[in-house]
């Protein structure tokens, strides 16, 4: 059977990390790409631990381009499970490439389901990669934000990469979405904790009392700001 190892790095150029894989000690990522970032509360499609193809079957893509932007460019793998068995096939290894040593193995890599099962579960269960950042924005994520999406604000991101002293939350706003809105709080003491204390605060509150929001009008042309809007909130 073969083996497979995830391993987190950090990736100075897009201002996150990436997960490298390696299958029998080889590092698999294509020549001139990256991996994908561990978790990424954005865009399902721009991490790997939150597509569902990793633990089940279906096209993971598991490498992006070396700007950091999956839609630039990505590459993929078609996962296929069974009972106790995990297979991988990639579809570009059937065109020439630097990936093991200038060849491809024609069928499939098959690993162990167990073995294939825990370096899954200790990458997902890895957290000593992350900054300060990146643990306030998982916490943030982990909050109950049903209080506001019952007014129509549906919770999109949180990032702690954005400003020195504000944390931010992103929301999605009306359907099809029609506005982007980025509720800022104050971060102090810049800490996981009072990234979390801060954004307590702010759900706490009603969204026409928030102090510091920028809304994006996805509609073309339009330039109308959401109903629930407030003297702090400002059209970009």
């Amino acid at each position: 059977m073969d083996k497979i190892e995830f391993r987190i790095e950090p990736s100075p150029d897009s201002n996150d990390h990436q997960v490298r894989i390696l299958i029998n000690g080889q590092d698999v990522i294509p020549d001139r790409m990256i991996g994908l970032d561990p978790w990424d509360d954005g865009d399902i499609s721009c991490s790997l631990l939150d597509q569902e193809a990793l633990s089940t079957s279906g096209e993971l893509t598991y490498a992006r381009c070396s700007c950091g932007v999956v839609g630039c460019g990505s590459d993929s793998v078609e996962v296929t499970r069974s009972d106790d068995k995990v297979s991988w096939r990639f579809p570009s290894l059937d065109r020439k490439s630097t990936v093991f040593g200038g060849s491809h193995k024609a069928a499939p890599f098959v690993f162990d389901g167990q073995q294939y099962d825990q370096a899954v579960a200790d990458l997902r269960n890895d957290f000593k990669w992350e900054p300060m950042e990146r643990t306030a924005e998982r916490l943030v994520g982990q909050l109950d934000f049903s209080k506001v999406a019952d007014s129509g604000l549906l919770f999109h991101w949180a990032s702690g990469r954005m400003n020195q002293d504000k944390f931010g939350l992103c929301f999605r706003l009306g359907e099809p979405q029609k506005y982007q809105v980025i509720a800022n709080v104050p971060w102090n003491p810049r800490t996981p904790e009072g990234a979390v204390d801060a954004t307590k605060l702010l759900l706490q509150q009603p969204p026409a009392q928030w102090l510091d929001v920028v809304y994006y009008n996805q509609t073309p042309h339009s330039t109308q700001a959401p109903e629930l809007s407030g003297p702090g909130w400002r059209a970009h």
